[in-house]
């Protein structure tokens, strides 16, 4: 019977979490097009639920978790999977895919300045090289963004607009740090996705029900509900993939693949959408790819 090695099984899980978190990008862009943010953070988180607590149920005895692990996987899930997920599917309505995914991934960057801060650890040379090409790569997407929405919106509205992509990188960068301190209080990575999951879901329920109401199950019924439902699977067989990889497979290896998504997230923009929903411009590329080693270089410094 063929058996991988951890290398091998890491690098396929990785380029598969990278693929899904490109998909995922796709299909929002996609189903925001007509339909609303509320609508497809709802389905995703909803989808997450749905495809994580029963294998997290089954295979481990959540109760037995510490209440610590619980906290800090329940605050990664109000940080990583909710306010991050608004900031960034709103981000990607408004100024698309390619712009929004590049500038998300740099989640690496605030992760690692949060690291310094809370968890006490020590900036690099090898960081500030990072630091520089992350911020170099969003100046040229907010350069591109501003030519190219001119006549759209005014430089105050832009410059609103470019907090979106960031503020999710920001509450991606957090992420992190809860999921560290709960697997330091000795969490496990599946039954604790199923409790990220299901505290961002319950929270985003709660705030849309006393807001503005819960979406309507007639949303399954549109057309675009098709991509909702798309993200939701994409993003948690990414999820699960990801967490894999760095399980299985040496860092050096697993978190370069996984930070090519916004690489894939452009080239699929360009077979799959139109130019005039998804601009993809060599600056759009360059930057991509100034974000991605920095990040990756940021990530591996760690």
């Amino acid at each position: 019977m063929l058996q991988l090695s951890d290398a091998l099984l890491g690098t396929i899980l990785a380029t598969v979490a990278s693929l899904m978190f490109a998909f995922q990008y796709l299909f929002v862009r996609l189903g925001t097009q007509k339909g609303s943010v509320t609508d497809v953070v709802f389905v995703t988180l909803l989808s997450n639920v749905v495809l994580l607590i029963p294998p997290a149920v089954l295979l481990y005895d959540i109760s037995a978790m510490s209440t610590e692990a619980i906290a800090a996987f329940a605050a990664a899930g109000l940080s990583g999977s909710l306010f991050a997920r608004i900031f960034s599917f709103s981000s990607i309505q408004r100024i698309g895919a390619n712009r929004t995914s590049p500038i998300v991934s740099a989640n690496a960057l605030f992760a690692t300045l949060l690291a310094v801060l809370v968890l006490g650890e020590s900036l690099t040379p090898f960081h500030l090289v990072g630091v520089v090409l992350i911020v170099a790569g969003i100046a040229v997407i907010s350069y591109q963004t501003e030519e190219s929405m001119a006549l759209e919106v005014s430089r105050r509205d832009l410059a609103l607009l470019m907090t979106l992509p960031i503020l999710a990188a920001v509450f991606l960068g957090i992420e992190p740090i809860f999921v560290s301190i709960a697997l330091a209080e000795g969490g496990s990575i599946l039954p604790g996705s199923a409790i990220v999951v299901t505290t961002a879901f319950a929270g985003f329920a709660v705030y849309t029900g006393v807001t503005s109401g819960l979406p309507s199950p007639s949303i399954a019924r549109e057309p675009y509900a098709k991509w909702y439902l798309g993200a939701g699977v994409a993003t948690t067989l990414g999820l699960v993939a990801a967490f894999s990889a760095l399980e299985t497979a040496p860092v050096v290896i697993a978190v370069p693949l996984i930070q090519t998504s916004p690489l894939i997230v452009v080239g699929l923009s360009s077979v799959f959408l139109s130019s005039k929903l998804e601009e993809v411009t060599p600056l759009i590329v360059v930057s991509t790819v100034m974000i991605i080693v920095g990040a990756t270089v940021v990530s591996l410094s760690g």
